[in-house]
């Protein structure tokens, strides 16, 4: 239940809500959510990531939870092959690396109920975390 106090309308799905309040009932500083990106080689290429962190360092990190509904759904896919989606997203990470984000990340549903893997993931790249009571 102390994870639906998490829950912003900003986040676009459950997945993503769930995901939110994990990484904050797990010590990491909060991140941003939907943050606008635009491509600079075309800037009507608007971006919204599902979480972002602007880091002491001058780095700005994103990232992205990937439900199985992106690869599955028509109203997703818009009748494309699971390759021409992973194809976008490379494109997409590529503009969103042009519109000044440093590293993106990408995390799912398994990743997030482990725990250890979204965890050594946001630690990895240098995620703020306070320590965590037990």
């Amino acid at each position: 239940m102390r994870l639906l106090s998490y829950a912003s309308g900003l986040s676009e799905n459950g997945g993503e809500s769930w995901c939110r309040g994990c990484i904050i009932q797990e010590g990491f500083q909060p991140p941003l959510l939907q943050v606008v990106f635009r491509d600079p080689l075309d800037t009507s290429r608007v971006m919204r990531a599902d979480f972002t962190w602007r880091l002491g360092d001058g780095r700005t990190v994103v990232l992205e939870y990937d439900g199985l509904v992106k690869f599955r759904a028509k109203t997703m896919t818009r009748g494309r092959s699971v390759e021409h989606v992973v194809d976008d997203e490379r494109s997409r990470e590529k503009a969103l690396s042009r519109a000044g984000v440093s590293l993106v990340i990408r995390t799912n549903y398994k990743q997030v109920g482990e725990r250890d893997t979204l965890i050594s993931s946001l630690l990895e790249v240098g995620i703020p975390r306070r320590p965590v009571a037990l």
